[in-house]
């Protein structure tokens, strides 16, 4: 497979240096680079509150037409979180180049990004953010905290078989336990 190698811009790679400063990079496709595709936008309120009016009413309602984007958003606690959006009707051609530079962005910026994916807008939710990265949702006042993650939940054993001899097996179960 033939795959782009894109270098991260000097005004990308600045504005990633100063998370303080910054909620959402909205990243663009330029030529071989990755760039900044608008200025950085700021901490508003909560990471909650900024996800839902950045993100998810700032650039995937925005645009009439779903579209590829790239994103870094910064949660409270300093985490970046890189969200690649992929809608269902983007071309096949800019899905391949979207998802081919998520190895170059990791690469420019010297540290390996959590990463959420969402292919359709109805997907992009803070709730699935946190899943995907595997935290624990705070509990309101006087509640209990929900997990939000399947990964921390305890892992399944596998069922014990329902028979114990070999005479409580039929002639078909017999025929396959001996060809196994």
């Amino acid at each position: 497979m033939v795959r782009a190698h894109l270098v991260v811009s000097e005004s990308l790679l600045h504005a990633f240096q100063q998370p303080e400063s910054a909620r959402l990079l909205r990243i663009k496709i330029e030529g071989e680079a990755l760039e900044l595709a608008a200025p950085p936008l700021a901490k508003r309120a909560d990471e909650e509150a900024d996800f839902y009016a950045l993100v998810v009413e700032g650039v995937l309602q925005a645009s009439p037409i779903p579209s590829s984007s790239l994103l870094i958003f910064t949660l409270d606690d300093g985490t970046r979180v890189l969200i690649k959006y992929l809608g269902l009707s983007c071309p096949v051609r800019e899905k391949m180049l979207y998802s081919s530079s998520i190895a170059d962005l990791k690469r420019g910026f010297a540290i390996n990004l959590s990463l959420f994916e969402a292919h359709e807008r109805e997907d992009v939710t803070f709730s699935g953010l946190l899943e995907a990265l595997g935290k624990r949702r705070k509990a309101p006042a006087g509640g209990v905290a929900t997990v939000m993650a399947s990964s921390q939940q305890q892992p399944q054993q596998p069922a014990p078989l329902p028979f114990t001899k070999l005479e409580e097996l039929t002639l078909t179960e017999r025929g396959m336990e001996k060809n196994m």
